[in-house]
């Protein structure tokens, strides 16, 4: 337990409702999460800085997508489970070597029910045709998941983005920086 009342994730309450909320929000998942997985996401959860290695299709999306759908159902549904930390909106990002693996990413978590944008340069322009500014729908918390290259973490807009309040205050701690060797 936490100094404030709060339950941890990585205790047995904290990883069973992580399973429970896999189970109801992910039916494709028949088993949950992996022991790796759950030891990963609870980490998370717990604000804790995790680094993560393994195998293409070892299931590393799980790791930044499951801390997103826990906090949005715990959004949902608050009163329902017990209490444990949780952010207010939840934001991850998830750094991106390629356009193409981000909007894979962006596909896979939307089918989730989780809002998911890819900020790059097709994104971005066609967002300026119509009007929108991307970098501050992401400044509010607007995109619970943001996948970005390392080309526009450099962008103004970018620094417009990290400097917000929201984002500074809420971003998760779970900033996917993998590489992976196939789409490279």
């Amino acid at each position: 337990m936490t100094s404030s009342g709060l339950l941890r994730w990585q205790s047995q309450v904290g990883r069973d409702t992580i399973q429970q909320i896999v189970n109801l929000r992910v039916s494709e998942w028949t088993r949950g999460l992996r022991d790796w997985q759950l030891d990963v996401v609870s980490g998370i959860l717990d604000g804790e800085d995790v680094l993560v290695s393994t195998a293409t299709g070892d299931g590393k999306s799980a790791i930044f997508a499951t801390p997103l759908l826990v906090l949005l159902e715990m959004k949902r549904a608050a009163g329902y489970y017990p209490r444990l930390p949780c952010r207010e909106p939840p934001m991850g990002i998830v750094i991106t070597p390629t356009k193409g693996l981000a909007a894979n990413i962006v596909f896979g978590i939307s089918r989730l029910g989780v809002r998911a944008i890819a900020y790059c340069s097709e994104v971005l322009t066609e967002a300026r045709k119509t009007g929108r500014q991307i970098w501050r729908e992401i400044a509010a918390g607007d995109w619970p998941l943001v996948c970005i290259d390392p080309e526009h973490l450099t962008a103004k807009d970018w620094e417009h983005i990290t400097g917000a309040d929201a984002w500074r205050a809420n971003i998760s701690d779970s900033l996917g920086r993998g590489h992976d060797r196939s789409h490279s």
